[in-house]
């Protein structure tokens, strides 16, 4: 940023606090360009993960869903072999 020049008032006090005032103003100019630094490097990895979630909500589902198949099929495949063993009830699902 271009700084503004504050012109001397003559009184040594009162230039000593502008130039603190200068100082401190210039430290809150950095201060804030730090903060929207980081902000913006949050902002994407907070994108990053919800895409991550997003996607692994999207796994669980599929999992679910395959599993619940997997189980019918294993629960079919436990009838027959109890069937062809005789004694034993098949099951009912």
């Amino acid at each position: 940023m271009a700084e503004q020049t504050i012109p001397n008032t003559g009184d040594p006090r009162v230039d000593a606090a502008l130039e603190r005032i200068r100082g401190k103003f210039t430290d809150l100019e950095d201060a804030m360009l730090v903060q929207a630094h980081l902000e913006k490097g949050l902002a994407s990895q907070l994108k990053q993960h919800a895409e991550f979630m997003a996607d692994q909500q999207s796994a669980m589902t599929l999992h679910t869903q395959k599993m619940s198949e997997f189980d019918d099929k294993l629960n079919a495949l436990i009838d027959v072999v109890s069937r062809m063993q005789g004694g034993m009830e098949s099951r009912s699902t």
